[in-house]
């Protein structure tokens, strides 16, 4: 009985999991859509690049641009300095500023 009762709480478990990671791509979207993208990461190792938002992680793929159009750009040979003030949202989540 003991194996049935952690096989039921693993069963649980697993499903607040997908609970959760659905509320929290919800979130992720919402703060994509208002995010003003101020600081905007070039990933130029990318073939085709890519830039990416510090703040909320939107990702866009190039050459044709739409949405990460912001003339600031972090130096992506060095984003610590914008990394360590404004951690991503695969860290922690930090207000805009």
């Amino acid at each position: 009985m003991h194996n049935e009762e952690l096989r039921k709480r693993i069963i649980k478990n697993e499903a607040e999991i997908q609970k959760l990671k659905s509320e929290q791509n919800k979130l992720k979207e919402e703060l994509q859509e208002s995010c003003s993208h101020a600081s905007i990461v070039k990933l130029s190792a990318y073939t085709p690049p890519r830039r990416k938002c510090v703040i909320c992680l939107k990702e866009e793929v190039g050459p044709n641009y739409n949405i990460l159009t912001t003339v600031h750009f972090e130096d992506a040979r060095h984003p610590q300095n914008r990394y360590d003030k404004l951690k991503p949202l695969n860290v922690i989540l930090v207000p805009e500023e």
